[in-house]
């Protein structure tokens, strides 16, 4: 478990000396299971969770090991933010991959958001990276004294090798090298509504189409919005199941009251909690833990897509409805399940980043979780996963 950059260069010099399979360790929130090396070296930065704001250069400076947590609570001391995903027990290293929440689609994913890096390549040297092109110092490198952008293997003249490094950090960082540092570029947050709304699932799911219905037909267009739908298989004795809404505005503190009163629809159909409110940003991008925290320890299938507004007609959110939740193995084989649709478009459409380039032209995302604690249950998971890439598949192209 590493404390700092040092350790980091000790241990990749170690795992090269041995031949040992690598794999480093942030957050633990990786679909792909990159995560784990088993038989080989696994490197926990978990101890690693500073982060250090600038709140006139509008720079946060995150270690490697950090959660998007630990970042969203210091940078909204400020009314600053980083772009990040919807949960808040992810690790940073979610930026090395794209990076996609509820603001992306009005300020681009988290890693357009990356202007510096402190990186320990494979061979142990330590690259400090700026987008500026100089020595890196913006970088607050910290435990990497000495190390400058364009020293060490493969970095060109004038540091050209490392300003090719810090481009491929922004969203294929993931095998690159070691992050033990990110230096982030934050956003004016100051006019900011959010929070979320949390209700009960009916038998026709009536509520669920209606508030998918407003994201494609109102909520896509609102200025400055961004709002996801999820639906959780919480068992009845826990309340279950449940459909939550993270929503933001990002905008002008002269535009609150008009942007309070846009989100009335949602309050119309009778939410059980309502927290909503200006300066609620950060409720908005906590809101997950109540489900994760009921969660129990699982194992995951994911299945996920993209598709556009046109094609979510009523006969095919009909379908949709169908094989995402009444097609949804029951809590007791998958708890730990969830379905959420997010609203893309946008700024995050006119990224250059991997995230936005595969998504096209998509404006809804659509992600279905499927958790079982039980290795017989497995075979449930899998089929339930296949069923819904097919049915949504075939809706998303009509």
């Amino acid at each position: 478990r590493a404390r700092g950059t040092k350790d980091v260069v000790e241990a990749v010099k170690y795992a090269r000396k041995h031949g040992l399979a690598f794999a480093v360790k942030g957050g633990g929130h990786t679909p792909a299971n990159l995560g784990l090396a088993d038989g080989g070296m696994t490197l926990d930065l978990s101890l690693m969770r500073g982060v250090a704001v600038d709140p006139v250069a509008r720079t946060a400076v995150v270690d490697g090991g950090s959660l998007l947590g630990d970042i969203d609570r210091e940078t909204a001391l400020y009314n600053l933010c980083v772009p990040l995903g919807h949960a808040p027990v992810t690790g940073m290293g979610l930026a090395l991959g794209g990076g996609v929440g509820i603001a992306a689609r009005m300020l681009g994913p988290t890693c357009d958001h990356i202007v510096g890096a402190t990186v320990v390549a494979a061979d142990g040297q330590v690259h400090t990276l700026s987008a500026s092109g100089g020595s890196g110092e913006g970088a607050h490198a910290g435990d990497s004294k000495g190390a400058r952008a364009g020293e060490g293997k493969g970095a060109g003249e004038g540091g050209v090798g490392d300003q090719e490094l810090l481009w491929g950090l922004r969203g294929a960082g993931a095998a690159l090298g070691v992050v033990t540092k990110l230096v982030f570029r934050l956003e004016d947050i100051s006019g900011n509504v959010g929070g979320y709304f949390v209700w009960p699932d009916d038998p026709s799911h009536a509520t669920f189409k209606a508030v998918a219905r407003w994201m494609c037909d109102v909520g896509y267009d609102l200025p400055g919005f961004g709002c996801n739908l999820s639906w959780s298989n919480q068992p009845k004795e826990a309340g279950g199941p449940v459909l939550m809404s993270q929503v933001a505005f990002l905008g002008s503190p002269a535009t609150v009251e008009s942007r309070m009163a846009a989100l009335q629809p949602l309050r119309d159909l009778k939410p059980v909690i309502d927290n909503v409110r200006p300066g609620g940003y950060l409720d908005a991008q906590f809101a997950m833990m109540n489900f994760l925290k009921a969660a129990p320890p699982h194992f995951e299938v994911w299945a996920t897509g993209n598709m556009p507004r046109a094609s979510l007609t009523p006969a095919a959110l009909d379908a949709l409805t169908a094989a995402l939740i009444d097609g949804h193995p029951p809590p007791h084989v998958c708890p730990g399940s969830a379905v959420v649709f997010d609203l893309w478009g946008k700024k995050l459409l006119g990224s250059s980043s991997p995230v936005a380039l595969a998504a096209g032209r998509a404006e809804l995302s659509w992600l279905a979780l499927t958790g079982w604690t039980d290795p017989a249950h497995a075979p449930a998971a899998a089929a339930y996963s296949l069923a819904v890439r097919s049915a949504v598949g075939a809706a998303a192209h009509g």
